[in-house]
């Protein structure tokens, strides 16, 4: 099993990459997180090199535990940086180690795999991931850590996912199948309408997630 940072640390690297190829109003394009145009969502990937973990911890505290809250305040209210600091900020910063408290490396893994795809699908660029990545996110967006600020709580309660070009299922219940990316989203609350999830249980997924 590969090491969870030197996959993080490539990932990074690829959304760096992908990022350093966009066009200035590419930068300022609405992103498929919800009130975030892919500027925001770069400059959040940027936030665990700009911000120490004692203050992460301490806004945490502050916050009730919201970390969307203090990702989101971070995005908005961070002092503009041009496209090629953040990059930069992204390549000299891929191998950081920095971890949410309490919820492990799948955390940040997750973080950058799925904003990867929050820039990558609107400004129609290609962000490759690896078979082992892409596994261990769907993993950990199926587990109860997942709901300390990723994935809507009961969002997989009596539904059984599966992703067939993985061989990768979980759970028990009505299906949602589809690609690892279809489902990283869905999961996530992304926009459901245009994804190719299939199964008996995508009407009750999409009435659950939140846009």
């Amino acid at each position: 099993m590969t090491d969870v940072f030197y996959l993080i640390a490539e990932q990074r690297r690829r959304v760096a990459q992908c990022l350093d190829g966009l066009t200035d109003e590419e930068w300022e394009t609405q992103s498929l997180c919800r009130g975030w145009t892919v500027r925001h969502v770069a400059t959040h990937l940027t936030m665990p090199f700009l911000v120490s973990a004692p203050k992460i911890v301490w806004s945490l505290v502050k916050t009730g535990g919201n970390f969307n809250r203090i990702s989101n305040d971070f995005a908005r209210r961070e002092p503009a940086r041009s496209n090629e600091e953040i990059v930069a900020l992204l390549r000299d910063n891929a191998t950081n180690r920095f971890t949410p408290p309490g919820l492990g490396p799948d955390a940040p893994m997750t973080d950058i795999i799925v904003h990867g795809l929050d820039v990558s699908v609107p400004t129609e660029r290609t962000i490759e991931v690896s078979p082992e990545a892409l596994r261990r996110t769907l993993d950990f967006l199926v587990s109860p850590k997942a709901s300390r600020g990723f994935v809507r709580p009961r969002m997989t309660k009596g539904l059984s996912f599966s992703c067939p070009e993985l061989e990768w299922h979980s759970g028990e219940g009505l299906l949602v199948e589809g690609s690892a990316s279809d489902l990283a989203l869905a999961l996530t609350g992304r926009r459901m309408e245009k994804s190719g999830l299939r199964g008996d249980g995508v009407a009750s997924m999409s009435r659950r997630a939140t846009y």
